[in-house]
């Protein structure tokens, strides 16, 4: 839709995480596992990683068919698949993304045998390869960002792509007149309703880099890798 897309017509980063996080829970729910089934019982899915390929991003009014399963688990990683294919049944986009099962009182997280489903894991190529940490060094601060009512969701912190948003806000201008080719997002600890994040960013000569630092401890980190000059 015209909402979901920027100011080129592109789909924005932060819909493609909206539309990967909602068919993810698009299809726990047709196996009739709900959010709130899942709150009832104590345990909630959150967002650890996320890493995701742009072959080509689908623009404004154009019909996409968004497809997810269940990878593999690794340690106390539920890693989930997506890919973002057009009408021809091209494949646009494609994540990979690690979620962890965790206590939504507490907020610790939950061992992966607490989780009483059967799980249907198939593993299918994708280009998107999730990365670890990505150091601060030589990063700046760019400003800073309060949070507010409009970027929490329904688990009582900031939503995962309201992060992608953030991070595209503080860009320089240089990262705008480039290809984008992949991106990734690490959550770390999130940010609630009143805390205001430190955005500090790097631009390497093929990455720009944010990072979000909520009362000095790392938030979210983000990671967009660029290429050639973009075509007008």
């Amino acid at each position: 839709m015209f909402s979901d897309c920027d100011y080129t017509k592109d789909i924005k980063l932060s819909s493609i995480l909206r539309f990967t996080a909602e068919i993810a829970g698009a299809d726990l729910f047709e196996r009739g596992i709900s959010h709130q089934h899942l709150w009832d019982n104590n345990m909630v899915f959150l967002l650890s990683r996320i890493a995701v390929h742009i072959n080509e991003f689908p623009r404004d009014k154009e019909t996409i068919e968004v497809a997810t399963w269940e990878n593999s688990q690794r340690g106390a990683s539920f890693n989930r698949g997506f890919k973002i294919r057009d009408e021809d049944g091209n494949v646009k986009i494609d994540a990979m993304s690690a979620w962890v099962l965790v206590d939504p009182v507490t907020r610790h997280i939950l061992r992966p045998s607490a989780y009483p489903y059967k799980f249907n894991y198939q593993q299918k190529d994708v280009n998107a390869k999730i990365h670890g940490k990505f150091p601060m060094d030589g990063a700046e601060i760019a400003g800073k960002r309060e949070i507010f009512y409009s970027d929490i969701d329904a688990n009582g912190h900031v939503y995962n792509a309201v992060y992608a948003d953030i991070a595209c806000d503080y860009a320089p201008p240089e990262v705008f007149n480039r290809r984008w080719m992949a991106f990734q997002i690490n959550f770390i600890a999130e940010a609630k309703k009143g805390d205001v994040l430190k955005i500090h960013t790097r631009l390497d000569d093929g990455r720009y880099h944010a990072w979000g630092i909520n009362d000095g401890k790392c938030s979210f980190e983000f990671m967009l890798e660029l290429g050639d000059a973009a075509t007008s």
